[in-house]
């Protein structure tokens, strides 16, 4: 285990939010940055991910749900950007990258997970295995770079953010979704044990995530909270549907949507979803 500062103002003075066996989760004094301390360092994260990655039964079981997800990241990205390079920080196994390159950008990908890095090559894609700090970005070689879910996952965020801002063209743009530390502090309170998860080393909230960008260069662009927009296949999940069923239900992309709005309106808002440009 290591001990670790702020990532965004650097100043070590923190309150407990989580206290347990497993981790310890505090708060900065300083700008609110939700953070895991002390934490695993990086060979006991390799070796938690090499488990972490080993079943990927649920992932292909909510593949609908993930796709009707993506149709509306590219969407909102073509409000920004409508086609050229695209790099996909932990792609998983292709399924966005799959998505993109349907849509006629020239994607490529990186991704932690071996066994996933390899499927997603088997669907024609390129992808390196390993993590964005260990891989060689060109400077000014992306019109695009989006990171679903990763950076909450990351060592050091500001340093890889400011490696993303090199590897960019000059008017290139990041995207990125993270769950929404707000949502949990709102509705969450009295469960964050069993809320905040032992892989997340950071925790972001609107303000503490656009601070973060703008600390490494970006300009915001856009940044809103949403519900998360798979978790229609987890609640099935949980209530006795089985996977198959889950993944081959067609209504459930047509449902999903004002289901999302729904929830949105209720205040549900698990994830940040922001785009910002260099």
């Amino acid at each position: 285990m290591e001990e670790v500062s702020c990532d965004i103002c650097g100043i070590d003075k923190t309150k407990n939010i989580v206290s347990s066996d497993k981790f310890n989760i505090v708060q900065c004094q300083g700008c609110g940055l939700v953070y895991m301390n002390p934490r695993p360092d990086k060979r006991l994260l390799g070796e938690y991910y090499a488990n972490y990655y080993s079943d990927l039964k649920g992932h292909y079981e909510e593949e609908r749900l993930y796709k009707c997800r993506f149709k509306e990241r590219l969407d909102a990205i073509k409000k920004y950007k409508n086609g050229g390079r695209l790099l996909d920080i932990g792609c998983g196994v292709g399924f966005f990258l799959q998505s993109a390159k349907e849509r006629k950008w020239q994607v490529s990908g990186i991704e932690l997970s071996s066994l996933s890095a390899d499927i997603a090559r088997s669907s024609g894609v390129d992808v390196f295995t390993g993590s964005i700090e260990d891989a060689d970005l060109e400077s000014g070689s992306f019109d695009v770079i989006t990171m679903w879910h990763v950076i909450e996952h990351l060592q050091r965020p500001s340093g890889a953010l400011k490696k993303i801002y090199r590897a960019l063209k000059k008017g290139g743009v990041l995207a990125l979704e993270t769950p929404n530390m707000d949502y949990y502090f709102k509705f969450k309170a009295d469960k964050l044990n069993d809320v905040l998860r032992r892989e997340h080393l950071y925790n972001f909230s609107s303000r503490t995530l656009t601070r973060l960008l703008e600390n490494s260069g970006f300009t915001v662009l856009n940044l809103e909270q949403k519900p998360s927009g798979t978790d229609l296949g987890g609640m099935l999940k949980k209530y006795g549907v089985k996977g198959y069923l889950v993944k081959h239900l067609p209504f459930l992309s047509v449902i999903r949507e004002p289901l999302m709005r729904f929830r949105g309106l209720l205040g549900q808002n698990e994830v940040i979803v922001a785009y910002a440009k260099k």
